[in-house]
């Protein structure tokens, strides 16, 4: 029992990790934890990869797909 996570720095894209994680919730139904959830961190968010692998890649290919 355990987890597995990415602390990825959004700054290129964002400097409000909350706006970011929503937004990417709203427009491609991926839920990612913005970085302000654990101090001040507004340029990264958090990425938890616990689905199947299936899953994971076309997770991976939405966020690409809104990172444009």
């Amino acid at each position: 029992d355990g987890a597995f996570y990415l602390w990825c720095d959004i700054g290129k894209y964002s400097n409000n990790s909350f706006k970011f994680a929503m937004d990417l919730l709203k427009t491609k139904q991926v839920a990612v934890t913005p970085g302000i959830d654990f101090g001040d961190y507004p340029n990264f968010m958090r990425l938890s990869y616990t689905q199947p692998l299936n899953k994971l890649k076309e997770g991976a290919k939405r966020i690409k797909e809104f990172l444009g």
